[in-house]
């Protein structure tokens, strides 16, 4: 089904991870438990991040450690009510 708005399995997996996981996971935790490369899974995160759907702490980015993301809530509940809204011609 997800595949119908033009998401990969990996990235549904992902976001579905995150909101699990509300405390959030670097790269290489959500890689570790996704069974996936963790540079793949970096570069969906920095996608979703400039979407809107996942958040990170950009100091911890600056200054080189570990990135933790989190599900923006916010963000992605506006996405999906925008898309279905689309969708539906509203």
């Amino acid at each position: 089904m997800i595949e119908l708005f033009g998401m990969t399995p990996l990235r549904a997996d992902i976001l579905r991870y995150l909101w699990q996981h509300r405390e959030g996971g670097t790269s290489g935790e959500i890689g570790r438990s996704l069974d996936a490369n963790y540079r793949t899974v970096a570069k969906h995160l920095v996608t979703l991040e400039d979407l809107g759907a996942v958040e990170s702490d950009a100091d911890a980015q600056r200054q080189g450690v570990r990135v933790v993301y989190r599900i923006d809530a916010h963000g992605f509940d506006a996405a999906a009510s925008q898309l279905l809204h689309y969708l539906k011609g509203k």
